[in-house]
């Protein structure tokens, strides 16, 4: 009834002008065709073809073959229709995918086939997989398809995928528990936190550290005394990652404004060896922690190489004038040229105006030195730090150079700009 009366209201407002042409059957032909498609689900709502649900039924038995050749073609046409259904302005094709997906599920469909689509709904799910997802979790007999669910829940991009994590840790055991505080760690769940203690004094040691990492990862503060707690009484290799948990609630501390805590769990690594003390100078100048800033530079003339490295890299990234003021004190009072030249590589890092300042009025020979070392700089950091390395090259390229120098450089700027990283000289 719909159909007919929509086409002739349709047809009705441009009957005028397309009579004129000719073309008055050939555009209620079209119509017809096009409101009949979204009547049944053919099309959706902005005329593009809808999810092909039966294509997907048809791709299961194929998902379960015992032939590889056969699977394999098989899931390159289920990721061909949930790319399609995942571009952009295609909302109605994701959620009719997804629907679709979700069908295959049960145990009545090969366990091959049920981990393609398990890890299909990952990708292209949103709140519709929640509940799904969440019943293959706790519910399905098979450990590799609870896995496949742990997955796919810890990458849907909606929250309510933490309160379903957090449900099933209690139920769990074994791999399928450390897994799950994985996920609850990096989903960074903060009402998860005392269902994740419970979980430490869990007899496996595989699950008492994913929980403690966990704890590290989502950086809430009453974790401070039970991960120091845990450091006290760990030997070993078990030590070495409770430890680097320890780091890790640091950074996240540090993450969630806590700076405090996190200074005091950076001065407690400094006497925890040279890991632990490369990484506390790290964290302190990452925090901005102004009042680290003499013990940082201290550490510039370490006897321990690694110690040293570390404190020159962290008085390159601590954020505020007084590191730079530091650093030129330092280059000041210091005529060894190997020590000069990596103050001067962290004033080029810096790359502030005191720190351009400083630079610009050293000899022709020191300059040049500034550049070599920039250039090396550039080359190490240029994937992980383009905008900083545009900043440094801009600073380098205002010094006197020699030619080969120089040439290298504008050749890095040249490739910065050609990967969209705006490296403008003089800015």
């Amino acid at each position: 009834m719909m159909i007919p009366r929509l086409m002739e209201q349709a047809s009705q407002r441009s009957l005028g002008v397309l009579e004129r042409v000719g073309l008055y059957r050939c555009f209620t032909f079209y119509v017809a065709i096009w409101l009949f498609g979204v009547s049944v689900g053919v099309f959706n709502d902005t005329g593009v073809q809808a999810a092909p649900a039966d294509e997907i039924a048809g791709l299961i038995p194929k998902l379960g073959a015992s032939d590889v050749g056969v699977v394999r073609d098989a899931e390159a046409a289920l990721d061909r229709i949930c790319i399609a259904a995942g571009s952009s302005g295609a909302e109605s094709d994701r959620r009719a995918t997804v629907k679709a997906l979700l069908g295959f599920l049960g145990a009545d469909v090969p366990l091959q086939a049920r981990l393609i689509v398990i890890e299909q709904v990952g990708r292209l799910g949103k709140y519709e997989a929640v509940t799904p997802l969440g019943r293959v979790l706790m519910d399905d007999e098979s450990p590799r398809a609870r896995e496949a669910a742990r997955r796919a829940l810890e990458h849907l991009p909606v929250v309510t995928v933490k309160r379903k994590l957090r449900e099933a840790l209690p139920k769990s055991t074994g791999r399928l528990r450390v897994g799950i505080l994985r996920s609850l760690g990096i989903r960074r769940d903060f009402s998860g936190v005392q269902t994740i203690m419970e979980t430490i004094e869990d007899p496996d040691p595989e699950v008492r550290l994913a929980a403690i990492e966990a704890l590290a990862r989502i950086g809430e503060i009453s974790s401070k005394l039970v991960v120091e707690e845990a450091l006290e009484g760990a030997q070993g290799i078990e030590y070495q990652r409770v430890l680097r948990a320890y780091l890790r609630l640091g950074d996240s501390l540090v993450q969630n404004s806590e700076k405090g805590t996190a200074r005091r769990i950076y001065d407690r690594a400094m006497g925890l060896g040279r890991a632990a003390q490369c990484a506390a100078l790290l964290g302190f100048a990452r925090a901005g922690l102004q009042s680290e800033v003499s013990r940082i530079v201290g550490y510039t003339t370490s006897d321990d190489a690694q110690v040293r490295g570390a404190a020159l890299e962290a008085a390159g990234v601590m954020p505020g004038g007084r590191m730079t003021k530091a650093i030129v004190g330092k280059l000041n009072q210091t005529t060894e040229a190997e020590l000069r030249e990596s103050y001067l590589a962290v004033l080029a890092w810096r790359g502030d105006a005191a720190s351009v300042a400083k630079i610009s009025s050293l000899s022709v020979e020191e300059q040049a030195s500034v550049g070599r070392t920039v250039v090396q700089l550039a080359e190490r950091h240029a994937a992980g730090e383009p905008g900083r390395v545009a900043k440094l090259l801009r600073t380098a390229g205002r010094l006197e150079l020699d030619e080969a120098t120089a040439e290298k450089i504008g050749t890095l700027l040249q490739s910065l700009r050609a990967n969209g990283v705006e490296a403008k000289p003089g800015g």
